[in-house]
């Protein structure tokens, strides 16, 4: 599909290039006329939430597909797409749009998944990150958490001091 093509870019770092089906020179040049924007061409600048999440599900199934774990590069790819999906969100209505899956570390490796949690502060992250899918991302993507409803881990928890454990 057009929408998966994405334009070259200055913006776009050497560590997300790979990651994205890049419209190759001569036609990219083709693509800057209003006809490539009528086919709906990805730009960085310009590309919507729905473009983000594919690049993000393209992400997902291959690190599913890899026979190693998930790379820092990977992951660099998946926390670029996450903050400019946090962007593109900006007064955009999530109805509709596909549950992306995201990045998160659970018990010390990356994995992708529907239902991250949003560790708030380091305690939080440190007591519950063997068990959890924390999401592995900037702390402010409110658009992001509220779009997709994740859940903070504050909210799921409770944690309660015991003096009477505490020796004198």
């Amino acid at each position: 599909r057009p929408g998966d093509v994405w334009m070259p870019d200055p913006e776009l770092s050497g560590r997300i290039l790979p990651f994205l089906p890049m419209l190759i020179q001569p036609l990219a040049e083709a693509g800057r006329t209003p006809f490539g924007s009528e086919l709906g061409l990805a730009e960085s600048s310009r590309a919507t939430a729905a473009q983000y999440i594919r690049v993000l599900q393209n992400l997902a199934i291959e690190a599913k597909t890899s026979k190693s774990d998930i790379s820092e590069d990977v992951a660099h790819a998946a926390r670029w797409s996450m903050k400019r999906l946090n962007q593109a969100l900006d007064g955009y209505d999530p109805e509709g749009l596909e549950r992306p899956k995201l990045l998160a570390e659970q018990a010390g490796r990356y994995v992708f998944t529907e239902h991250a949690y949003v560790a708030e502060d380091e305690l939080h992250e440190e007591l519950w990150r063997d068990d959890l899918p924390i999401l592995a991302a900037d702390k402010e993507l409110h658009r992001l958490h509220a779009a997709f409803q994740l859940k903070r881990l504050s909210a799921c928890v409770e944690m309660q001091a015991h003096p009477e454990l505490v020796d004198d």
